[in-house]
């Protein structure tokens, strides 16, 4: 962009200088070719949000980041509560409406974050949670409808602190009632309104993904990886409503493997180790006892 005569005599004769003017047009000039060409980039609508890494009680979350899948403005699942091992969220305006118009609205977000045990831990298992409402009203059919789903990915990444191939597991919540789909007609029994709570869950057995997959191990698995996308759809036709929310994330907990605790032999206690030994003793002096009579 170029700053005209013209733009500079205005600049002026606003009481500006002739050498102020000539430097603030060039400031302007370099930040509209900086935009142009991409080095500055403007403020974007739903983009990622970070909120950072926590360190529990015997793991650690890291980058755990929301993203969105359908444009809508974030946060959705909002930002996470840790607690001891533990995320929860609240999410914010986690949605879907459609209102008499025979179209549809889908709200969905992405939500990944790795997950690293410490020293003389492993992660054992891994489950999720989350609910919220259904709501469909109206003088219509099952083409009035709600629905809820989440499906992603889990990559055990490494066992007893080293790096492995990593292995990746397809994960999907399940829901009840009605399996996540929610219909006027079919659920709400040939009334006008339905209105139903609905909840999710999802546990994982991460020890038991490696010894399916024949992975030698002491402990466990002591970093994976989640990426889970959460959808919301409804849909409407002339005279009706649809609405679903999400109202709790609120569960992703681990699990954890500790010396002796499964996963690797067991290691007994120093008094066990002490009665073990008397005991033989006992055995080794009864033996001899016998010999001699």
């Amino acid at each position: 962009m170029i700053v005209t005569t013209t733009g500079l005599r205005s600049l002026r004769a606003r009481g500006i200088s002739a050498s102020s003017a000539h430097r603030l047009s060039f400031v302007i000039s370099a930040l509209v070719g900086a935009i142009l060409v991409g080095s500055i980039q403007p403020f974007a609508v739903g983009a990622p949000i970070n909120y950072g890494s926590h360190t529990g009680t015997t793991v650690s979350y890291i980058d755990v980041t929301e993203d969105t899948t359908t444009g809508d403005d974030l946060p959705l699942f909002g930002a996470p509560i840790f607690s001891a091992d533990s995320i929860d969220f609240n999410p914010v305006g986690f949605d879907a409406s459609a209102a008499g118009d025979g179209g549809n609205d889908n709200t969905g977000a992405r939500l990944t974050f790795m997950v690293t045990s410490h020293p003389g831990n492993a992660i054992n298992n891994i489950s999720f949670h989350e609910a919220g409402q259904a709501t469909l009203s109206g003088a219509g059919t099952d083409a009035t409808s709600a629905l809820v789903t989440a499906d992603g990915t889990l990559t055990i990444n490494e066992v007893d602190g080293a790096a492995i191939t990593p292995i990746v597991r397809p994960i999907s919540l399940s829901f009840t009632p009605s399996g996540g789909d929610y219909l006027l007609t079919t659920d709400g029994g040939g009334l006008p309104f339905f209105n139903t709570a609905w909840a999710g869950s999802l546990g994982v057995n991460v020890a038991g993904i490696l010894t399916a997959e024949a992975v030698p191990f002491t402990l466990g698995a002591s970093k994976i990886s989640i990426d889970l996308v959460n959808t919301l759809t409804a849909a409407s036709e002339a005279g009706t409503h649809s609405l679903i929310s999400k109202e709790d994330f609120g569960g992703i907990s681990i699990a954890v493997n500790q010396p002796g605790g499964g996963g690797g032999p067991e290691i007994p206690e120093p008094n066990a180790l002490v009665l073990a030994g008397l005991g033989c003793w006992v055995v080794g002096v009864l033996g001899r006892r016998r010999s001699a009579s």
